[in-house]
């Protein structure tokens, strides 16, 4: 018999030894759960899916969150922009400005600011520190100033303990003289 005329559906039986049996046992139950393979697979697509409704859901939720907080933001420091107006407006009409006004504008952004979280970096007279400072400038000093700020160009802010702009700062450093001077 040549090897085409076999039938390639007919079951072939083999005997098989007790460690094979349970082999054969173990393929064949795989066979019969094959039902709940596709359960599985319906499982995850759906587990899937919701994950990923999930993630659109908090991205929207956040995206609402930031517009709150920045709409919240923005109400606070609208009477500073309806100071600006009226300095502004007082400006064209006399061609002066009061200077007590520019300062209580000032002082009115200040408090939005830190009531917000925003807190000053204050550097003169302390150690330079390379992670809240920005070295601008060096000025020869005494030994006593060596290292320190000695005066501050921009001033810095945190918010929440985190850096939003370091200051810009002049750093005390002695000069040593050489002998032929």
């Amino acid at each position: 018999m040549d090897e085409k005329s076999i039938d390639q559906n007919r079951e072939i039986t083999i005997p098989v030894s007790g460690v094979e049996e349970e082999k054969v046992a173990e393929n064949n139950q795989d066979n019969v759960s094959a039902g709940t393979v596709d359960e599985y697979i319906d499982q995850l697509q759906r587990l899937q899916a919701e994950f990923s409704n999930y993630k659109k859901r908090i991205e929207v939720e956040r995206k609402s969150f930031f517009l709150i907080a920045k709409s919240e933001l923005i109400s606070k420091l609208l009477p500073v922009l309806d100071d600006f107006d009226r300095m502004a407006n007082n400006l064209e009409s006399n061609g002066r400005c009061d200077p007590d006004v520019i300062k209580s504008i000032y002082k009115n952004l200040k408090r939005c600011l830190v009531d917000e979280g925003m807190e000053e970096i204050l550097s003169v007279g302390k150690p330079f520190d390379p992670h809240i400072h920005e070295a601008a400038g060096v000025e020869e000093t005494d030994r006593d100033r060596e290292g320190l700020v000695v005066e501050e160009w921009k001033r810095g802010y945190t918010l929440g303990g985190k850096l939003l702009r370091p200051s810009q700062v002049k750093i005390g450093k002695v000069v040593k003289k050489t002998n032929s001077e």
